[in-house]
């Protein structure tokens, strides 16, 4: 195995250490709680499920423009209009690391 593979390797096993998961992500608990399917998300926002799937696990970064459109695909979906953008992500706390940036050592 050669260095550049022995590198490439251990990065993407810190990688697969820094996944959330399921149920870890305030936008995953809300839409959990509600009982939102990705495909309606989908449906409503222009986005794909599997772009929503990710970010609901903690594998994408949102865009503040895919907040805006989760934010109003959920509004829909639930009918209700008070939902702000702060109860689905971790938009104002400074402590909260849910989506921490993920480097690749390689991109150091």
């Amino acid at each position: 195995m050669t260095n550049a593979t022995k590198q490439l390797a251990d990065a993407k096993k810190l990688l697969r250490k820094k996944r959330l998961g399921p149920g870890t992500t305030r936008y995953d608990r809300f839409c959990q709680a509600r009982d939102i399917k990705c495909r309606d998300l989908a449906r409503f926002s222009g986005y794909t499920s599997h772009y929503h799937r990710g970010v609901r696990n903690g594998l994408h970064v949102p865009t503040m423009k895919f907040v805006a459109a989760a934010v109003r695909a959920v509004r829909k979906i639930t009918g209700d209009n008070s939902i702000t953008a702060n109860q689905l992500f971790p938009l104002d706390d400074d402590d909260d690391e849910e989506y921490e940036e993920i480097r690749s050592p390689l991109t150091v």
